[in-house]
């Protein structure tokens, strides 16, 4: 997660940039006669190096409202870290390698060759898997790298 970092210029207390393919956002913390609050501003290039920019001022008084309002709209988009929406695995890599003895193993150029050469050759993906030790996903997908599927 990012934090503000310090900086002294423009009477900012602290500030943050996030940069995205649409533009840029601007975090800062800023005071004014004794009055604390968070500018954002949205910049966006719209083209022959001319920005739109936006700007929103939430007073300190308002900012966990406003958290709680962006906690809402994540969740309604099911918006999650990779870390909370990666499921847990259900298998260890042990317990894979006894159905299939090649599993998360690299390719080979050779093994690749070969795969390339049964395939063409006619050999269904279910003869696939017990030729190269793999599940039909990896037979698949790596056929589909290599251009065949």
């Amino acid at each position: 997660m990012p934090t503000f970092t310090p900086n002294l210029k423009y009477d900012n207390i602290m500030e943050y940039r996030l940069s995205s393919h649409s533009g840029d956002l601007f975090f800062d913390l800023k005071e004014n006669n004794e009055e604390q609050y968070l500018k954002i501003t949205q910049s966006k290039n719209i083209g022959s190096g001319n920005f739109r920019r936006e700007q929103i001022f939430i007073d300190r008084s308002e900012l966990l409202q406003f958290r709680d309002a962006i906690n809402k709209a994540i969740e309604y988009w099911s918006l999650e870290t990779k870390k909370e929406n990666k499921p847990e695995k259900k298998y260890s890599l042990e317990e894979k390698r006894q159905e299939y003895g090649n599993a998360y193993l690299p390719w080979e150029k050779e093994a690749d060759e070969y795969l390339i050469r049964l395939y063409e050759e006619g050999k269904s993906i279910k003869e696939l898997t017990e030729i190269f030790e793999r599940n039909n996903g990896a037979i698949r997908s790596r056929l589909k790298k290599l251009g065949k599927l």
